[in-house]
């Protein structure tokens, strides 16, 4: 079906800013891809998955929302449709994997050793995150979805996220000794090799930032995107009907 140019946008995150050769990479790709690729920051990559959130569904109180990604980690905190704080931290679902979990090895060791370096990773944002406060935290995209899939899966919770079941869940892999061997409700194949990275993120974002209870929404980045796309195009509507 045919669309409008104006109606793409084509978004580059967390490898594109990383790459050595992102340059290479957009010269090349501008020959042959007929869209401009938009190479974002990662406090602009949060402040998209926190509209995506916000559009998605309406809360009246203020809002911590983290989505964990494959080389980094976006947090931000709200208020309706209007961000307040926003960060992206250098570490992620993959990177730690491979940093941490190699070949899909699991111990308590290493889940303490990329526990502390994420730990390391989010304090200079504690204090900051910790004044502005908020009433509700959420959890977006892949990686919170599997672990809480697995949680509920495993009757750990109905729905919610907390560290105790967190906490559970880590003693539940430690047993596994290898991340291929898993055969866990709610995981697929493809984020074997991640869960244990991705939870350990997750436990040193609930321990330093003191969250007591998450829930899971389906909504982020691409959300964020779409929304702010369609509110550039209303006014043009606008004019165009009247």
């Amino acid at each position: 079906k045919p669309f409008a140019p104006q109606s793409v946008r084509v978004i580059a995150t967390y490898t594109l800013r990383r790459a050595r050769n992102a340059a290479t990479f957009l010269r090349r790709a501008k020959a042959v891809f007929p869209f401009p690729i938009e190479v974002i920051s990662g406090q602009e990559e949060a402040r998209f998955i926190y509209q995506g959130v916000a559009h998605f569904e309406h809360f009246a109180g203020r809002r911590l929302v983290i989505d964990i990604g494959g080389g980094s980690t976006e947090f931000a905190i709200g208020e309706g449709v209007q961000p307040l704080r926003l960060s992206s931290r250098n570490m992620g679902c993959v990177s730690y994997a491979l940093q941490h979990f190699p070949q899909g090895r699991i111990s308590e060791k290493r889940f303490n050793r990329a526990i502390l370096q994420a730990e390391q990773e989010l304090e200079p944002i504690v204090s900051s995150f910790k004044t502005a406060g908020w009433q509700q935290a959420v959890g977006t995209s892949g990686t919170v979805k599997t672990l809480r899939d697995i949680i509920v899966g495993l009757g750990f919770s109905s729905n919610t996220i907390e560290l105790a079941h967190l906490l559970a869940l880590k003693t539940h892999l430690v047993a596994q000794e290898n991340s291929y061997q898993l055969d866990l409700p709610g995981l697929t194949d493809d984020r074997k090799l991640l869960i244990c990275s991705g939870l350990a993120i997750l436990i040193a974002a609930f321990n330093l930032l003191q969250i007591e209870q998450m829930i899971y929404i389906d909504a982020a980045l691409r959300e964020g995107v779409l929304y702010e796309m369609l509110e550039e195009n209303l006014p043009k509507l606008d004019r165009a009907v009247k």
